[in-house]
This record gives structure tokens, sequence and C-alpha cells, in this order.
């Protein structure tokens, strides 16, 4: 179960915070691939890698001939040309057209190798220790297909992908690529989240609707055991368009969810939340309370362990923000989405700034999917008093749970400390 906790708090880390990140309906799959509930391990080694060097070209210096009865000459300096190595191309490990199965995100259909592993928008090609790779697919409805080849766009959309680490985030590279006649958004990433040091590798596209953006994110170590790149570059270049066809299943019609039910289960209201004994943490200059019998696995907090009850609390400090942020009704409004894109059917149930004890704080509460759970989540962004960063609070919990704990969550909100 603690194996299960840690993928889902990464997988939140890796969708939940890319301002444009990208949703849409459940992929159409075969009846075979439904997902599985194996835990991962998902602790990773941290290696650094050193950076690509390029030789410089090198100029010979001018040369003059000594003087003789002849006119003086002098030799046209020289420049050897220097060419880059084509990198080897990484030839894939598991793509099989003959095996694959097959979604559909927002029009758009991809192959995914069937050894990979399916849970919700993930797909596991390892699951090792030391070797975690996975594959997260989103959509996002609203986006205009103009601004995949906008500038502009492209930068703050790639700087945006920081967010999807918890600290050290880094922009490695971005760039605008055709891959099998459709354009693509290329983004490398590097990061840390949950103590693990990963490598993204983003794609993102226009939606063949002309009003969304679809973004393909393959998230890897470093120095991984296994390379699968190849198999990633290959998902990319057998894209296909299709017309989506809504699920009109009897399970899809008929089948009451967790959200429906939910007024029909009354929850108790948690009330561990005591300063007498609740544990003290500080991150970015904030001191915050968690009661003591909520299970740490730093930075997420979970009150119960039981998975029909899940419950989950963590902090995050996104890299490249700052308060002046939360003044940007723009921000605010494709933040709060880019939060409901982050989660199957997600939906913004209301976002507002508000003070939560004497601090500004921008408030969204979601609804949606997320590794087969129904979940009901809070986000509370405020200003750092260390930096003057963002940094974020969340609180999510199934919405079958029978224990409320979004009283635990305001409290904890409302006796934050500035600390030096």
């Amino acid at each position: 179960m603690k194996n299960k906790m840690k993928r889902f708090a990464l997988v939140i880390l890796a969708m939940a915070m890319v301002l444009s990140a990208c949703s849409g309906s459940k992929p159409e799959t075969e009846a075979s691939s439904e997902p599985k509930t194996e835990a991962v391990v998902s602790s990773i080694p941290e290696k650094e890698t050193e950076a690509p060097t390029t030789a410089a070209p090198t100029t010979e210096a001018p040369t003059t001939a000594a003087p003789t009865t002849e006119a003086p000459t002098t030799a046209a300096p020289t420049t050897e040309a220097v060419t880059e190595p084509e990198p080897a191309e990484i030839p894939p490990i598991d793509f099989d057209p003959a095996t694959n199965k097959t979604y559909n995100v927002m029009g758009i259909e991809f192959q995914v190798p069937a050894k990979w592993r399916q849970n919700g928008q993930a797909f596991y090609a390892s699951e090792k220790a030391d070797d975690l790779s996975f594959l997260i697919y989103m959509g996002q409805e609203g986006v205009s297909s103009s601004m995949i080849t906008n500038p502009a766009f492209i930068e703050s959309y790639s700087n945006g992908l920081k967010s999807s680490f918890q600290e050290d985030a880094e922009l490695i590279s971005y760039e605008l690529e055709e891959v099998a006649g459709r354009e693509m958004i290329f983004s490398k990433l590097r990061g840390r989240s949950n103590g693990m040091e990963m490598m993204l590798d983003a794609a993102s596209m226009a939606a063949p609707s002309g009003n969304g953006l679809v973004a393909f994110l393959f998230l890897h170590p470093i120095e991984p055991a296994t390379n699968y790149m190849g198999d990633f570059r290959m998902i990319l270049e057998n894209l296909k368009d299709v017309e989506e066809v809504p699920d009109t299943s009897e399970a899809a019609t008929e089948a009451p969810t967790e959200a429906e039910s939910k007024q029909a289960t009354e929850k108790k209201m948690s009330q561990a939340f005591d300063p007498a004994t609740n544990l003290r943490y500080t991150v970015k200059g904030l001191e915050f309370q968690i009661p003591v019998d909520w299970k740490q696995n730093d930075p997420y907090f979970y009150p119960s362990t039981d998975p029909e009850q899940f419950a989950m609390v963590y902090y995050a400090v996104p890299e490249g923000t700052s308060a002046s942020m939360l003044d940007n009704s723009v921000f605010v409004e494709s933040y709060a989405n880019g939060l409901a894109s982050s989660m199957q059917n997600g939906k913004v149930i209301d976002s507002q700034m508000t003070e939560i004890g004497g601090r500004k704080m921008l408030i969204v509460d979601l609804e949606g999917e997320l590794n087969g759970m129904e979940l009901e989540m809070t986000f509370a962004t405020l200003a750092s008093p260390e930096d003057n960063n963002l940094v974020v609070f969340g609180y999510g919990q199934r919405i079958s749970g029978e224990i409320d704990y979004a009283e635990d969550f305001l409290k904890m909100l409302e006796n934050l400390k500035d600390v030096n």
C-alpha cells in the first residue's frame, strides 16, 4: 500500500501542477486492458550526467610569408569545419503494431506496447526500483490550434512544465518539430519529485478538432538501465486521427459513480487536528502542523492507509513562480483549469481568491478520477514569506470515503506561521 500511495503522489505531481496540462475523456481501449492496481516501487538512485560537449571550430591564425624579392603574400586564414555526429537512433524495445493496444484521447488514436501496464492515464514501461519509466497522456479543450506555433506560447508552456517537479526543476530545451506530418512542441526537462531525480520528455500537439491540446509525457531516470525513448518516439510517429465515439455501453450509462453515491453516505468529520499534539514542519519559511497519527512520507501525509478510505495531504514548491501570478486573472483561470485537467473527467467545482488565517490564497476545489479512484481535491496556493515564490498545499480523498478530513486541512491553513 505504501508504494501504491507513492506512485499515486508521483502521478499527481507529474500532472496536477502543469498549468496547461491536458485531460480528456476516458480512453477507448480493448476489453483486455483494464487497469490493474499492483504496487510500484518508486525510489530511484540519484545520478548525475555530464552535459554533452561540442567541440568548438578551430581557426588557424593567418601567417605572413617572409619578405623576398617578390611581393609579399599573406596566407588566407583557414577554418576547419567540425561536424557534430548525428545521435544514434534508439530502437524501440516493446513497441509492436501487431500486439500494441490502442487508445483514444480527444480524437487522436495512440498505440501503447501490450507489455506496459496501465493504471488510469499512466502506462508503466518499467516498474523496477532503479528504472521507473512511464507514459502519461492528457488532453485539454479550449486551446486554439494556432497557439501551438506561437513562440511565446511554446516558451511559456514549456516553462510551465517545470511545475511537474517538486524541486530542482530545469528546462533543458524546447522546440517545434514535425513528426509524421503533425506539428508538436517538444520539451525536455529534469527535476526531482518524491526524492527521485527524473527526466521529462513532453510532446504536445493540437487536437484534430482545432480546439484542444493533447500531450504525451514520458518520465524516466536520467541514466536509465533500459532506454524506452525509441518506444516513445514510435508512439508519436504512429498517432492517428479518429472520430471520437461516445461510450454508450450499459455500464457507462447506468452504473452509479462514487460522486452520484456521495449524498447517500453521511461522512464523519475528522477532528484529528490538535495544536497540543500536532507535529510541525517547515517549507519555504512556512510552518505547518500535521496531526500526530497521520502517516508521513515527506512531502506526503496520509490520514488513512486503507485504500477504500484513501486520503492525502501534501505540499509542493513549483519552480519559476512568484506571488504576483496570483494577481493575474488569466493565470488564475488557466491554473485552475490545468489542475482539473490533470484528472480524468476533472472539473473545477470552485475557484476563488480568499483570505485564510490572514493570508491571501487561491483555493481551487476539484472533482475527478485518478488511478481508478474518484476523488475530491482542494489546492491552496499562496506566497512564500521566504522568497515570494508560490507554495502549494494539496488535499485529496476518495469521494466514497466514510471520513471527511477537509476540516483538518482548513485548520492546517488557518494555523500557518512564518518562521525564520
